[in-house]
């Protein structure tokens, strides 16, 4: 949760900070970069751990 909003997000550590960047999978989505306050304010709620699709779809 970021911003009173929810996300499907991968979770990326910046080397040599306390910082993280939050990533899409979707190309055409830009990552979020977080700031020190933002990322000490960021909540992760769970965790993706599969995916269902309707029969037919990719």
């Amino acid at each position: 949760m970021y911003e009173d909003d929810i996300y499907v997000k991968r979770i990326r550590k910046v080397p040599f900070s306390k910082r993280f960047n939050l990533s899409s999978d979707n190309p055409d989505v830009a990552d979020i970069q977080l700031t020190d306050e933002q990322t000490a304010e960021c909540m992760v709620i769970g965790e993706v751990v599969g995916q269902m699709r309707r029969k037919g779809q990719k």
